[in-house]
């Protein structure tokens, strides 16, 4: 790995910007009609809707409880769907954990909040988290692989991501007919580039959610760029991108998330609340069941 992109990711790992990726072999040569990333370092997916089970609901918190399942490139990816009881087919949305973040302690903190609000969501496990089974293996591997042309980590959960809102529309338990996506941090991030991605993503709220912001050079740029939110903001429109973001944020600063709202155009929104926490907070149940009462509609 050339010097410049080791201490890119050297830097990008201690922040914790994202987690250590894994591509393994059967990644490498991914198939041209389902994956391809530009010369510029766009990346596009042509996905189908893929086969999933779901298991008999279980009640439990004023919810009823079923676990997802689904493949995508050869993995099984798991979600955990919370549908608010008392509520005939609930709006739904997709919800993104943070790095390392567990599905199940995501559906107990902000999960919890929208099925009070009478949204049922629909949260995935990362690769590498929870009841994943994605190895790790070095972020050299990672590079390497892309400039053979197979799909890296940060690729590979925007691709779990999409195939995961494509479950959700056809839940029949749920409304996903204009479901956003809700990510905290990394899932946000992650929610932004796959809105550009997807056509048929309703919209995005992004909670805590900033730029990486690295430079880098020649195909590591083009690398860097493949998952940098801030080079996907525009084609989020004509869908609305809202920003949730702690003022004084200790994780990821309010700077790091003005500069995917400055890249992206309208509609868009950036709303920023006097707290002091990374990640989800309660001081921010007001505007976030605003907003998502409004997109999702």
């Amino acid at each position: 790995m050339k010097p410049v992109l080791a201490a890119l990711f050297a830097a990008l790992l201690l922040f914790g910007c994202i987690q250590q990726p894994a591509v393994t072999e059967g990644n490498v040569n991914a198939s041209a009609k389902e994956y391809e990333v530009n010369s510029t370092g766009f990346l596009h997916y042509f996905l189908s809707t893929p086969n999933y089970s779901i298991s008999q609901g279980v009640e439990a918190n004023g919810s009823t409880w079923y676990n997802v399942s689904f493949q995508s490139a050869g993995f099984m990816v798991y979600g955990l769907l919370r549908v608010p009881n008392g509520v005939s087919k609930p709006k739904a949305v997709l919800l993104l954990p943070g790095a390392m973040v567990k599905k199940e302690d995501e559906q107990g903190s902000l999960g919890r909040k929208l099925s009070e609000w009478g949204f049922a969501s629909l949260a995935i496990d990362a690769r590498g988290v929870g009841e994943s089974r994605f190895p790790r293996l070095s972020m050299d591997f990672d590079f390497q692989a892309f400039s053979k042309g197979g799909e890296p980590v940060q690729h590979l959960m925007v691709r779990d991501a999409i195939a995961a809102y494509k479950v959700l529309q056809k839940i029949p338990e749920v409304d996903a007919s204009h479901a956003v996506i809700v990510g905290e941090s990394l899932g946000g991030r992650l929610a932004v580039i796959a809105a550009a991605v997807e056509p048929s993503v309703a919209g995005v709220v992004a909670v805590s959610a900033g730029a990486y912001g690295f430079p880098a050079e020649g195909e590591a740029k083009r690398f860097v760029d493949s998952f940098e939110p801030v080079h996907y903001a525009a084609l989020v429109a004509p869908r609305e991108l809202v920003f949730v973001h702690c003022s004084g944020d200790s994780g990821v600063p309010v700077s790091a998330g003005r500069k995917i709202f400055d890249a992206a155009i309208e509609p868009k929104k950036f709303i920023e609340v006097n707290c002091s926490i990374h990640g989800y907070r309660p001081e921010m149940d007001v505007d976030l069941e605003r907003e998502l009462g409004r997109l999702n509609r």
